[in-house]
Order: structure tokens, then C-alpha cells, then sequence
């Protein structure tokens, strides 16, 4: 399925749907099917997903299930925090290389070398932010959970959308929807 957005009549509304690649004049307009609205689809989606997600956390061992994705995002949080441990080893090496040095020439190749360093430091502290807002969102949903025995809902799971593919990939492998009857499989990791 690929995703269109369309804009028709007097009002010229947007309009999104998805539709089948072999619908194309490219492809020879070898099927049939219409198109489907976006919106309709996606919420089928999501349902399917939250469905899954349930289903899979009514498991008695649903504690160790949050527990592990815990511990797997402290285990990425720890790599990175040596990983900028080890960028500002490099970064001190290259700005006492660069004191040292007396051509012009090799001064700037320290500095940018140093400059690309603090760079990557950030990036890799804004994946720490990333992990560590995830982690959050990770205790809410085993606290709501575990207190009310609650179902989660489309909300909880779908917020923000980087949240969003760190929690669908933590818990889906793989989707599928069977273009004649519309069914959706749902491989769990």
C-alpha cells in the first residue's frame, strides 16, 4: 500500500488514502481495488497494535516483561554515557594536541576534529533525553497497568511519534494487511 494525498472538489479538501501500487498506470493498472481512507486504515492499525499489546501484557509475567525493557534501555543509556565519556577523552586529547602544535594548518585540523566530537557528545545526549523520556512513559504504563489492571488505550500507546516507535517497536516484529480481506497479522517480538 502506498500512501496518497489527494485534493478535489469546491472546497479543494485534502483528502488522504492509501492505495494498492498495481493500481498505477505505471504498474498497468492491474488492480481493482479503491482506495482506502488513511484515517480509517491507520485506527484499524492502532486498534490491532493496542489489541496485541494487551493481549500480550494480561501475561502473568507482564512485570518481568516491563522490567526487561527497562533494564534494555538502561543498557543503552549506560553505552552511551561511556560512549561521551570516551568523546570527551578524545576531545581533551585533540585541544592538548592542538596547544602543542605550532602550524596553523595542524591547530585547525585539532579544533575541528575536537568540534566534531562535542558534536556527536550532543547527539548522543539527546539520545539519553530520547531513552530516558521513554523509560518514563515505560513506568507509567507498568504502574497504570499494574494498579488498575486496566486495558490500554489507542492514547497511551500512540503519543508522541518517536515514543510511539520506540514502545510499537519494543512489542510488534511485524505487520501485515491482506489487501482482499483487509485482515491484520500482528507478529509479536
Amino acid at each position: 500500500m502506498h500512501g496518497n494525498t489527494e485534493t478535489g472538489g469546491r472546497s479543494r479538501t485534502r483528502r488522504r488514502t492509501y492505495t494498492c501500487p498495481n493500481h498505477t498506470a505505471k504498474r498497468g493498472k492491474s488492480c481493482t481495488t479503491k482506495s482506502i481512507n488513511a484515517e480509517y486504515i491507520e485506527t484499524a492499525v492502532k486498534n490491532a497494535i493496542t489489541d496485541r499489546i494487551n493481549s500480550y501484557l494480561q501475561n502473568p509475567d507482564s512485570e518481568s516483561i516491563f522490567d526487561s525493557l527497562l533494564s534494555d534501555i538502561d543498557e543503552k543509556t549506560a553505552a552511551l554515557f561511556k560512549r561521551i565519556s570516551e568523546l570527551e577523552t578524545k576531545i581533551l586529547s585533540f585541544v592538548n594536541a592542538g596547544a602543542r602544535a605550532t602550524s596553523e594548518v595542524l591547530i585547525k585540523r585539532y579544533e575541528a576534529q575536537a568540534q566534531e566530537c562535542i558534536s556527536c557528545q550532543e547527539e548522543k545526549r539527546i539520545e539519553i533525553d530520547k531513552l530516558n523520556a521513554l523509560s518514563v512513559r515505560i513506568d507509567e504504563i507498568k504502574q497504570q497497568f499494574s494498579e488498575n489492571g486496566e486495558k490500554l488505550q489507542n492514547e497511551d500507546i500512540f503519543t508522541e511519534n518517536s515514543l510511539t516507535r520506540e514502545i510499537v517497536r519494543m512489542f510488534i516484529g511485524r505487520i501485515e494487511v491482506d489487501d482482499e480481506s483487509g485482515e491484520i497479522t500482528i507478529d509479536l517480538n
